[in-house]
């Protein structure tokens, strides 16, 4: 597994993701190969596979963060907002390592729900959380530009 996980990080998910299916043959219940394949999954913008290869993990891993985070970005790539910002809520009432990411992914889901002024709050709770996040200050600054701020609009987008 380690060798997939190096790969992906390596930018190579194609092989990675040859690794991985490997391994899902062997270990078809392990959510840790199921987490690491919607990654490469998600890379190869291979959304629909990765949406329903974290629907599962989800299944397997109710109580854990990363995998509801990874699920909500997933049904956003799949036009399933709703279901989308029902994971990230359900990530973000879970203990996680990195807290901001799911913040974060949810200013992203405002974004493209259209709410522009619930996805600054978002971005602004993932600034408070890691000081100068990219991810959070390009979806604030989307959600400016919805506004029509284009000062603070084009600050955040660059």
């Amino acid at each position: 597994m380690w060798k997939a996980y190096n790969l992906i990080n390596e930018e190579k998910p194609v092989d990675a993701e040859r690794v991985l299916n490997s391994l899902y043959n062997d270990h078809p219940h392990d959510p840790r190969v199921m987490g690491l394949l919607a990654q490469c999954q998600m890379k190869l913008e291979h959304y629909g596979a990765a949406y329903n290869t974290l629907r599962r993990c989800v299944e397997l891993l109710p109580n854990k963060s990363e995998p509801w985070n990874n699920y909500g970005m997933a049904c956003l790539h799949c036009g399933l907002l709703d279901e989308g910002e029902r994971a990230l809520k359900r990530a973000i009432g879970l203990e996680s390592k990195q807290p901001w990411a799911a913040v974060n992914n949810m200013a992203l889901c405002m974004v493209n729900q259209g709410e522009p002024l619930q996805a600054i709050e978002w971005a602004d709770k993932g600034l408070a959380l890691k000081a100068k996040n990219p991810e959070a200050m390009v979806s604030r600054g989307y959600a400016c530009l919805m506004l029509g701020r284009w000062k603070e609009g084009w600050e955040g987008y660059e």
